[in-house]
């Protein structure tokens, strides 16, 4: 992660925490759904379904081993923000100030200029096991002081 004054850069490694949430989350959905009176065939979909969802979210933001994975970011002033997929493309974004910022868990919700897909939305889940500690850390507070000032700046002219 590097650090000036005007920017700092991300560069995200796979979760296995957010792996096993994920994995403990779908398990859970499948038990419940299989637990309904239900019948066979659309427990079967369903199940299907949540097994897809679970690869893809696995692939997608735990592992990033799809092509749209974020990888990396940098953040600038007035909160702007450059994202890098795992496919080499940069983006141009900004971060939407209902991201969530906690010591465990930071959520960066990014409004992109160009979308990946179908949303113009990305999202990037952030754990301790992401990041190195004193990186994390620092992510945090650039987020909640450097942003919220950039924030409140916005609202008061």
């Amino acid at each position: 992660m590097t650090n000036r004054f005007d920017h700092i850069r991300v560069n995200l490694q796979p979760s296995y925490s957010l792996a096993a949430i994920l994995i403990v989350s779908h398990c859970v959905a499948t038990v419940l759904i299989w637990l309904l009176v239900l019948t066979i065939a659309i427990k079967i979909l369903v199940t299907i379904a949540i097994t897809f969802s679970c690869v893809y979210y696995l692939r997608q933001d735990a592992l990033l081993l799809n092509n749209n994975a974020v990888i990396a970011f940098d953040l600038f002033e007035k909160m702007q923000c450059t994202i890098t997929t795992r496919s080499k493309k940069s983006i141009c974004c900004l971060i939407e100030p209902n991201s969530f910022v906690t010591p465990v868990l930071t959520v960066l919700i990014f409004k992109l200029e160009k979308p990946l897909l179908l949303s113009p939305f990305c999202s990037v889940v952030i754990l301790p096991d992401r990041i190195e500690t004193n990186e994390f850390r620092r992510l945090r507070i650039w987020l909640r002081w450097k942003y919220r000032q950039g924030d409140t700046k916005k609202q008061q002219h």
